[in-house]
């Protein structure tokens, strides 16, 4: 299964991409700035 990032500070548009990719059969990871997209990508999964 493939993993996809989702960063976006629009709450409502975080949730509607979430959704649509998760019903297509992606993993979603979801987060609301930047600062936290760089965490995720390079501290929790290096």
């Amino acid at each position: 299964m493939s993993s996809i990032l989702i960063v976006e500070d629009d709450v409502e548009l975080n949730n509607m991409v979430n959704i649509y990719l998760s019903g297509n059969g992606f993993e979603c990871d979801c987060c609301f700035d930047g600062e936290k997209a760089f965490d995720i990508k390079f501290v929790e999964y290096p």
